[in-house]
């Protein structure tokens, strides 16, 4: 390989790994703090559509 294409490797590879550490240190600081919530809300709103006589979302029961 030339010497401009060893350059050129060695820059595109620091911006893919200093991207994907950049990536990684935002999510190691700024976690995201709805998720577990939104998972329970769509969870108990399944449950009372199911208690409530309806079909609930996502339901794969048959109609009658």
């Amino acid at each position: 390989m030339s010497a401009s294409a060893v350059v050129m490797m060695i820059v595109y590879l620091g911006i893919v790994g200093g991207g994907l550490a950049y990536g990684v240190g935002l999510m190691a600081t700024h976690p995201d703090e709805t998720a577990g919530e939104l998972g329970a809300l769509e969870h108990e709103a399944k449950a009372a559509a199911r208690e409530a006589g309806g079909i609930g979302v996502g339901s794969m029961e048959p109609l009658d």
